[in-house]
């Protein structure tokens, strides 16, 4: 596999032997990076798979409409039953929160928080809890 991703092999193995090390000697974590092991397992058992990613950083000046509770709302304004969206695609990286003007990694806080707003609202919707503001909503 080494060969395959074109990275150094005795590195790769060096890495893998470190990474199966930490399962044998028992450790909640990996010492090289801190990743939990309590839901991973050891590289030990074949076939393998590689991938290359390439993260960016991009926005969406626009999206889908949504209202304040992160409802998707169709073509009336009207929301959708049961569909709520957050992040990217709801233009909260651009267009609906920071217009045109939005920079680099403004798009992470309106994510993040629009995530909270549709999950909660979602769970409300769903029977669990009241919804984003904590108290219940009369309407």
């Amino acid at each position: 596999m080494a060969k395959r991703i074109e990275v150094d092999a005795p590195t790769f193995l060096a890495t893998v032997e470190r990474y199966n090390g930490a399962f044998a000697e028992g450790l909640k974590n990996e010492p090289e990076f801190g990743k939990p092991l309590r839901q991973s397992k050891p590289f030990d058992t074949p076939p393998y798979y590689a991938m290359q990613i390439f993260p960016m950083a991009r926005k969406n000046f626009g999206g889908v409409k949504t209202d304040l509770k992160c409802r998707v709302l169709d073509k009336h304004f009207e929301p959708i039953a049961g569909l709520y969206a957050a992040g990217e695609v709801a233009g909260m990286a651009g267009g609906h929160i920071n217009g045109r003007a939005g920079l680099e990694g403004t798009m992470l806080g309106p994510s993040i928080f629009s995530g909270r707003v549709a999950g909660g609202w979602a769970a409300r919707e769903a029977g669990y809890g009241a919804g984003f503001v904590g108290k219940p909503n009369r309407t």
